[in-house]
């Protein structure tokens, strides 16, 4: 159970993220979020590892997505950020300027330390795929960062 508990203190914020950029509703993120990591308690206590965690919250995420069918933009996400806390507001603010698709795996790779092949198995992207991908998210996050300067 210990075993557990580190893997979910390692992952938990990486792989809410990832959800939330996948469900744009923190309800949602939170019912799958609650979901993944019961399956992963009940079923793969022996493999514990990022690329499963996300590849069952993907999944869940689908099966629910085609059953309520339900697709929030993302001005109606509500946070639940303190006003105090500026460094996290202002990394959902460079989070947000990110295509959907640059922010799921740049969120894998940089938050959860999955390895490109990882990443690979979870969302079907090519392996050169992905490494464009974080390349074009880390260069607008730096550019962002820099005042817009290149």
């Amino acid at each position: 159970m210990n075993h557990f508990h580190n893997f979910f203190e390692k992952t938990k914020r990486g792989f809410y993220n990832y959800l939330l950029s996948l469900t744009r509703d923190s309800d949602f993120a939170d019912d799958i979020f609650q979901e993944t990591y019961y399956k992963i308690l009940k079923n793969y206590t022996e493999n514990l590892s990022p690329g499963i965690l996300y590849k069952i919250g993907k999944n869940l995420f689908i099966d629910a997505y085609n059953k309520n069918k339900k697709h929030l933009a993302i001005e109606d996400i509500n946070l639940n950020y303190n006003n105090e806390d500026d460094a996290r507001l202002e990394a959902e603010a460079l989070l947000r300027m990110l295509e959907d698709d640059e922010k799921q795996v740049f969120l894998m790779s940089a938050v959860d330390g999955l390895k490109y092949e990882e990443i690979s198995k979870v969302t079907g992207m090519s392996v050169a795929n992905i490494k464009v991908k974080i390349f074009r998210a880390r260069k607008k996050i730096q550019q962002k960062i820099n005042g817009g300067q290149r």
